[in-house]
């Protein structure tokens, strides 16, 4: 049996926001409509359960990357444009974590 996303609405005096969710309950798209402007996030995720890709749909268009270690910790963050490599950060642990 596949589930299929599940879908959330909510809208007060500043703002319109909605939120789908995949099966396993991780943000998918994000889109909130504040004084008429339309904002849209939308997440990848990988097999581990971790985020791979944010991208900004709207007003602007831009991707970040998200990079993992062999511990499974974000090691860099990368941001994408038109297929470039834009700016690269790096996290870095210290032995607490």
């Amino acid at each position: 049996m596949t589930r299929r996303p599940h879908f959330v609405a909510d809208s007060n005096a500043a703002s319109v926001d909605t939120m789908t969710v995949d099966a396993a309950g991780r943000p998918i798209s994000q889109i909130s409509v504040r004084a008429g402007v339309r904002y849209e996030l939308r997440d990848t995720f990988n097999i581990r359960d971790l985020r791979t890709m944010l991208r900004i749909v709207s007003p602007w268009a831009d991707t970040i990357a998200y990079h993992y270690n062999s511990s499974m910790l974000l090691d860099t963050l990368t941001d994408l444009r038109a297929g470039t490599r834009l700016s690269h950060t790096i996290v870095i642990f210290n032995r607490q974590g």
